[in-house]
């Protein structure tokens, strides 16, 4: 616990040492803490006390840090878990693409007539003899062969143009998975929205007593750890 609060106080020190943006970020921590003896080096002397368990801090900073440990490793095993349930040949490259077969048949560059994949033409339909297939446009605007980019797809989540992302992990997933997916992201968005109040806590030295506005900090934390362990009991009934 205080070594992943001290790692999490670490990336915020570093980023405002170097004068930038910590709020809202995602993938803001790793996945992994730092060595103590690292963290130790590193932290300012007003956070110093987080590793430092000699020292007597009250129960409301205890039960942050609890909090915010809680919530964030519960958000890290629902990713880590939904990872391993995509299939890419779940996904529908209609729900990813757009037509396009007329536009790049009508176009003055030659280029866009055919597959870059496999320079089949573009045409309304697919035919192996005649070397034609329908065209689809990525939303980073490149155009393939619908079979070609839907074979690609099974391989890659990635344009085979220019490696932007085109099929995400939301649309490898079964419809169950999905939904808690897009939950966990839910959550993970709660609680980024109260980081900056979080960290304010742990970048300074503790207090005897907070008060009011750390109480209501953790009835909310509460609610979003309650939510988070939900919700990873309906990930664990999944089925693949």
């Amino acid at each position: 616990m205080r070594q992943w609060i001290a790692t999490r106080v670490l990336w915020v020190q570093a980023k405002k040492e170097a004068g930038e943006e910590c709020y809202t970020a995602s993938k803001r921590y790793s996945d992994n803490a730092y060595d103590t003896r690292f963290l130790d080096r590193h932290l300012s002397a007003d956070s110093l006390w987080i590793l430092d368990p000699s020292i007597l801090v009250g129960l409301e900073i205890l039960t942050l840090m609890l909090e915010v440990t809680e919530i964030d490793m519960c958000i890290l095993r629902m990713l880590s878990t939904v990872k391993h349930l995509q299939r890419p040949g779940r996904i529908r490259i209609e729900t990813i693409t757009e037509p396009c077969t007329k536009k790049a048949m009508n176009s003055k560059d030659a280029q866009d007539h055919e597959c870059l994949m496999c320079c089949a033409t573009y045409a309304p339909k697919y035919s192996e003899t005649k070397a034609t297939e329908p065209a689809v446009k990525t939303k980073c605007g490149h155009i393939f062969g619908r079979d070609c980019l839907q074979e690609w797809l099974k391989k890659s989540e990635t344009c085979p143009n220019c490696r932007t992302e085109i099929a995400g992990i939301g649309v490898q997933l079964s419809k169950g998975a999905r939904t808690v997916y897009k939950k966990t992201r839910q959550i993970e968005a709660r609680r980024m929205k109260l980081d900056e109040e979080i960290d304010s806590y742990f970048l300074r030295r503790p207090e005897v007593c907070y008060g009011e506005q750390m109480r209501e900090l953790l009835d909310e934390l509460r609610k979003i750890r309650r939510d988070a362990f939900a919700q990873e009991t309906r990930l664990d009934k999944i089925k693949v």
